[in-house]
């Protein structure tokens, strides 16, 4: 079967589909953590920081597995070392450059914390995900080309080793990260050279072994902390792999949404601009968030997305000109 070749001129919706989903999880998913940090505790945020559990298993591994799924391998390590510095390490710091600015805006404070010691063994990056995708893309297009068996069980070996580095060796450039995950890249390659076929029964499996992990113990997971034992990492990878189809059968069956399909467009903007909103929104209503009611809480929250969407919209607008398109890449 010829593999699905996706470029600039060619975009897929449900996959733009699939990328909105999964980073409007990404923004729910931060809501406690973000509330935690500034000392809100408030029982209905709460109540949502105890429901990670039925998309944290999967939801990062699928933006690895959607980029093995789009990314072309096959052009020369040149240009694509040049792609990813462009697309990946560069934004993953000039966002933050733009984050401090909107800090700058609402709060009044010079953000510095992307410049400390600890932040330049991390690429002066706020954010984990960008880095550790881009080692992990560089780590697969030298293997790719071996026996696709093969280079599985070298992922599963690599995804074994990622995890012991995590426990118990300090993480620079987010690199541990990328061996955890670079095992996604090429699932997302075997998805798109394989006729595999999006059913509901991937939702079904995943719901199902996701209630059993919740009964039994926790629920494996791995984004910028790990809360798993080494013997939880094979079924982390499979409940991850069966959340990742379940996804991209979801996806296919919205077929088209505008909203959607725009936020998956500019997921990498999103991403990194919406931890400073969120954390600054808490910090400017701290004190009334803490006293308010199931019903003034669910609003407040409504009301904090509304923004960070709004936010980060006028943000994307105002990077797509043809000066300021070199902030995320596009030069």
């Amino acid at each position: 079967m010829e593999e699905i070749v996706i470029n600039k001129k060619s975009r897929l919706q449900y996959i733009d589909i699939m990328k909105g989903i999964l980073i409007l999880l990404v923004v729910y998913g931060h809501t406690a953590w973000q509330a935690h940090e500034v000392g809100i505790h408030n029982q209905t945020i709460e109540i949502l920081g105890q429901t990670g559990f039925l998309y944290e298993p999967f939801y990062m591994a699928a933006f690895f597995a959607i980029t093995g799924y789009c990314s072309n391998f096959k052009k020369s390590y040149k240009d694509f070392l040049i792609s990813d510095i462009k697309t990946l390490l560069f934004p993953s710091v000039s966002l933050c450059v733009v984050s401090a600015f909107i800090r700058c805006l609402i709060m009044g404070e010079i953000d510095l914390s992307w410049i400390t010691p600890h932040r330049l063994f991390r690429f002066c990056s706020l954010h984990w995900f960008l880095p550790a995708l881009f080692w992990a893309k560089q780590i697969h297009f030298f293997l790719h080309r071996f026996n696709q068996y093969v280079i599985s069980i070298i992922y599963i070996f690599l995804t074994l080793v990622g995890f012991y580095l995590v426990g118990h060796v300090t993480e620079y450039w987010w690199f541990y990260h990328a061996l955890m995950f670079v095992i996604y890249l090429q699932f997302g390659s075997l998805i798109k050279s394989i006729p595999i076929p999006f059913k509901s029964i991937y939702v079904i499996l995943y719901l199902v072994v996701v209630i059993a992990h919740t009964i039994i113990g926790n629920v494996p997971k791995v984004t910028s902390e790990t809360n798993m034992q080494g013997w939880q990492m094979p079924i982390f990878i499979l409940t991850s792999c069966i959340g990742t189809l379940g996804v991209f059968w979801i996806s296919q069956k919205i077929h088209t949404c505008n909203f959607l399909e725009y936020l998956g467009r500019n997921s990498i903007v999103i991403y990194c601009v919406h931890f400073t909103l969120m954390n600054d929104f808490y910090r400017l209503f701290a004190d009334s968030i803490n006293s308010m009611n199931v019903y003034q809480s669910v609003f407040t929250l409504i009301l904090m997305y509304s923004m960070i969407l709004t936010i980060c919209t006028c943000v994307c607008r105002m990077l797509n000109f043809k000066y300021t398109r070199w902030i995320v890449g596009k030069f």
